[in-house]
């Protein structure tokens, strides 16, 4: 995504990035079939295809980001964005020699592509697992008194269930960009409400059945409520008007219009969560990281017009870990 674009540093990158040298200034990567004729080998790209930026105060002044990210540029030059390189799951600062000599801790499961996800939305890499609960789940709850008045939680999840959002007793709403998730056919026949309802109120002495009718009871709820907040809209949310955008897109889009509505849900602190996959590339890198590049970056900026259009650019964070 970033790279620098100074000769040595440019260099360095390169022979990190590069594939099995073949001569003549070409080579070639068994792993992604690529072949350049100059100027980049393996996985490295060229660097004139890089889109220059500028910095002060670091090691190096030019970097270059990924040519499928103009949006990126244009956010940094507006002073709207930064880079925070280097910063992953580790526990404590280690260089190379640190880790050989076994002088810092370091963190579970280091080269696992699945314990290094968790440990971003736990923050405790010194344990492997979800057993620490998410950060973004432990906030609400030390936070949930002064937060919201509220049926929704602070956390809500365009992904599914996951980690990061998830405390101690708390768990993310789960929303979709298709629309607000109903029970079917709820609140079109006066005998279904009342059955479910009567269902649902009851007593039950299994605790499983309890905790049962009480979650249903409650999605019931949280759904009109919700759905109530986003129709109250002067432009209410269409499933439809994103129908041909891209899985991010659509994703944004939603969060855009909860955002809108946050008055009307009663929020006054929001976290989201989106999570894409389709990263770990192994028979391929160059073509599908160019398409996912590209729609991250369509994303991006369809989500920040929007922010900007409602005022809220200055109370916004958008941020990514991988």
């Amino acid at each position: 995504m970033l790279v620098p674009r100074e000769d040595t540093a440019y260099e360095e990158y390169k022979s990190v990035r590069g594939g099995t040298y073949l001569g003549d200034g070409i080579s070639y990567n068994p792993i992604t079939l690529n072949v350049d004729s100059g100027g980049a080998e393996g996985l490295a790209h060229r660097k004139e295809h890089l889109i220059p930026i500028n910095s002060v105060g670091q090691d190096y002044t030019e970097f270059g980001i990924h040519p499928d990210l103009p949006y990126l540029k244009t956010l940094y030059e507006q002073g709207n964005l930064a880079f925070v390189s280097n910063v992953g799951s580790l526990i404590e600062p280690t260089s190379l020699s640190d880790y050989n000599n076994g002088s810092k801790s370091l963190p579970q499961g280091l080269f696992s592509h699945p314990d290094h996800q968790v440990h971003w939305q736990t923050l405790v890499p010194q344990v492997r697992g979800s057993t620490p609960k998410g950060w973004a789940g432990r906030m609400a709850e030390v936070m949930s008194h002064a937060s919201q008045q509220s049926n929704i939680s602070m956390n809500i999840s365009l992904s599914g269930s996951n980690v990061l959002q998830t405390g101690l007793s708390s768990v993310p709403y789960i929303a979709d960009p298709s629309g607000i998730v109903e029970l079917r056919n709820y609140n079109q026949d006066p005998i279904f409400n009342l059955s479910i309802n009567d269902i649902l109120s009851q007593h039950y002495h299994n605790i499983y059945s309890q905790t049962l009718a009480h979650s249903n009871q409650k999605s019931i709820e949280t759904s009109i409520f919700f759905k109530q907040a986003l129709d109250g809209l002067s432009e209410p949310y269409e499933p439809s008007s994103v129908i041909d955008f891209s899985p991010t897109a659509s994703r944004f889009a939603m969060i855009a219009k909860i955002i809108e509505a946050r008055i009307a849900l009663g929020m006054n602190r929001q976290i989201f969560f989106v999570e894409r996959g389709g990263w770990d590339h192994h028979n391929a890198v160059i073509v599908p990281q160019s398409e996912l590049f590209t729609e991250i970056n369509q994303a991006i900026q369809l989500f920040w017009e929007a922010i900007v259009s409602l005022g809220l650019e200055n109370n916004v964070v958008l941020y990514t870990a991988s």
